[in-house]
């Protein structure tokens, strides 16, 4: 393995902190895409 792996429990409580500051009837969406690579050395502006 090349490094350890992240405790889960980072993630719960980055969730659990972020829904308590979210208005009533919000939404969130996050993506976790990689950037889309255009050619070798760039990437796409929009992305």
């Amino acid at each position: 393995m090349r490094y350890m792996p992240i405790d889960l429990s980072l993630f719960v409580t980055n969730r659990e902190r972020f829904i308590k500051q979210l208005k009533q009837n919000a939404i969130a969406v996050f993506h976790s895409n990689d950037i889309m690579p255009r050619s070798a050395d760039g990437t796409y502006p929009f992305v």
